[in-house]
């Protein structure tokens, strides 16, 4: 796991460019403590920070050229088949790191035939010396970010926004399109980003720039359509037990210890029970406690860990570390992002990597086995139809009395939608267009995935944009702020091809995750059952009641402060009802924070 960046600047000498690039490479120095690199030629010059997982010795170390010398790569992120491919290359091998195997599949098939081959978590930037061609790609589920800006008649590329921050010419204007999908989304969805030169990289996407035409962007894999295969449901298991086993033992690569984050929830439970069919010794696990027992998972994940037979241990986390940590929130992740589970991730990986630098993890199982109720709940209450004239009257509401109206203007809006798609986009908004926050023009077109199945339609959404760019975005930044690096075997794009094209009810098991227990189940039949009936328990901490207390000097600071589009006004009145009146309201609350936090750290509004 490392960071990347780069700059694609003929106009700038090379001395120019080689001392901004090396200020963006120490920007995300904690992406890569243990070397960093710089190369360039009078075109471009790409930069490395190295977190050595694969290949520790100088032959792992980047940018790389292949032998042929016809390319130059930067790379972020692990390909799990990287020795499979090699078995297809006849090359004089200098090392064992993955990034020689991709190098010398760019030498001999070019890029495009070599991304295709590539199963793994990954941002990567490819440069070819012949024709001055840079190609950057992020993985087919985005567990690696890309950031990119193209101006000036060139283009710069980071891991993280931070990186691009250093460049001084670089625009600094926001996209209040994007801030307002922060405040309906409580994070930004790409290829949005909170500035307006910039953008992200989707996942699934590669970018091509050369000299004389403008960057094209390219979609190189999507899911497949669901129900094009059919298949009894003891064939379903067979199968999703070898794909499953087999991501997860192919995750365990690594020159380095490695270990497991075990919640005791369904998803962790099963990539564990994966990872000890695969082991030869207890597999090292890893969860948190909290002081508050309504919030603490660690007492269930003791006996999964009892059950599974791991070596397991738990660290416990006070209330004060975890505050500590709010006002680094904007630092941390570079661009405003505000899911409240943020912060005991940081916690839980700061502490995971006192002992091990990679960590697998099950983020990646609702989406996979439609596992929100959420969506199984909004399927059940849609009942179709969709007037303007509802409409009509949330507008006239926002504009009246957007606070005391705040819920009719939500439930009128939803009576608004016509299909089941825009439904479910807006059903579960913080902030939305009707409720007076910034003009309503600020937000953006609704980011749905339609399909005649409403099921998966609203699984799409989950899939393709809440699980990128909000979970993987949250444990990207959380684990490389402690320089950790996290795997997901869920994500293997071979097993979400597989689930995907069941159909839908098989896929659920017509609950959530009915085939992911059944999987479980069968392969430890001794966990314990609460494990399966317990209400599903999300990694929050009680933010309201922070908030309230030993935050409220730092949360009055921000949002007292005036701001030229955002309506403060109304933002305090919802602060009023939460600190005064003991209302809810902290959803609506954080995503404004990590806004003027990230403003006040960076500069910009």
């Amino acid at each position: 796991m490392c960071g990347i960046a780069g700059l694609y600047q003929p106009k700038k000498s090379q001395d120019e460019r080689h001392t901004l690039a090396l200020a963006m490479n120490n920007a995300i120095a904690h992406r890569g403590p243990d070397g960093d690199g710089l190369w360039g030629d009078e075109t471009i010059t790409l930069a490395h920070r190295r977190l050595s997982i694969l290949d520790l010795s100088p032959a792992g170390a980047q940018p790389m050229a292949s032998q042929g010398g016809d390319w130059v790569v930067s790379f972020n992120g692990e390909i799990y088949n990287h020795n499979d491919i090699r078995k297809d290359l006849s090359v004089n091998w200098r090392g064992h790191s993955d990034t020689e195997t991709i190098a010398e599949g760019l030498q001999q098939w070019g890029f495009t035939a070599t991304l295709a081959k590539m199963n793994g978590m990954f941002a990567l930037a490819a440069y070819h010396r012949p024709s001055r061609e840079l190609f950057i790609a992020r993985d087919r589920m985005g567990e690696k970010p890309l950031y990119y800006a193209h101006y000036n008649g060139g283009l710069a590329f980071a891991s993280e926004l931070a990186a691009l921050m250093q460049l001084p010419d670089l625009p600094r204007e926001t996209d209040r399109e994007a801030a307002a999908a922060l405040l309906m989304h409580r994070y930004i969805p790409a290829p949005l980003c909170i500035l307006k030169a910039v953008r992200k990289l989707p996942a699934a996407h590669y970018l091509h720039f050369g000299v004389g035409h403008a960057p094209t962007l390219h979609a190189y894999w999507q899911l497949p359509q669901a129900g094009i295969t059919k298949m009894a449901d003891k064939d379903i298991s067979v199968e999703l037990s070898s794909l499953l086993l087999s991501a997860t033992k192919m995750r365990m690569l690594s020159d380095v210890p490695f270990g497991a984050f075990l919640s005791g929830g369904i998803d962790s439970s099963a990539i564990v029970a994966a990872m000890q069919r695969a082991a030869s010794n207890p597999v090292q696990t890893y969860t948190i406690g909290f002081e508050d027992p309504r919030y603490n998972e660690a007492p269930i994940a003791a006996k999964v860990a009892k059950a599974l037979g791991t070596r397991h241990t738990e660290f416990q986390i006070g209330e004060a570390e975890l505050i500590a940590l709010v006002p680094r929130m904007a630092k941390i992740y570079s661009e405003p992002f505000a899911d409240f589970s943020q912060i005991p991730t940081i916690a839980l990986s700061q502490n995971v990597r006192r002992d091990v630098t990679v960590a697998l993890a099950g983020d990646g199982g609702d989406e996979c086995f439609a596992g929100y109720s959420r969506i199984h709940e909004t399927v059940g209450e849609f009942t179709g139809g969709g007037s303007p004239l509802y409409s009509t009257l949330a507008g006239i509401g926002s504009s009246i009395a957007p606070f005391a109206l705040r819920k009719t203007n939500k439930r009128l809006a939803m009576k608004s939608q016509a299909d089941f798609a825009s439904y479910y986009n807006l059903r579960y908004a913080t902030w939305h267009q009707y409720s007076g926050i910034v003009p309503a023009s600020s937000f953006p077109e609704p980011f749905i995935y339609p399909d005649k199945d409403a099921m998966t339609a609203a699984n799409k959404f989950e899939m393709l944009c809440y699980l990128p760019e909000d979970i993987l975005t949250k444990v990207d930044r959380a684990s490389m702020s402690a320089s950790l690096e996290v795997r997901a075997p869920f994500l293997d794009h071979t097993l979400v091809e597989f689930l995907w094209q069941l159909p839908p009810a098989q896929r659920a098991q017509y609950q959530p995750k009915g085939l992911l227990r059944k999987f479980l189940s069968e392969q430890i039949p001794s966990l314990p059952a609460e494990i399966f009936t317990r209400p599903k328990q999300g990694f929050e901490p009680p933010l309201a009641a922070w908030l309230r207390g030993p935050l409220k000097g730092w949360a009055d600071d921000l949002l007292n402060e005036p701001h030229p589009w955002l309506n403060m006004k109304l933002v305090r009145q919802y602060w009023h009802a939460m600190t005064e009146q003991n209302k809810s309201m902290h959803q609506f609350i954080w995503p404004v924070l990590m806004l003027r936090a990230w403003e006040r750290e960076y500069g910009v509004q």
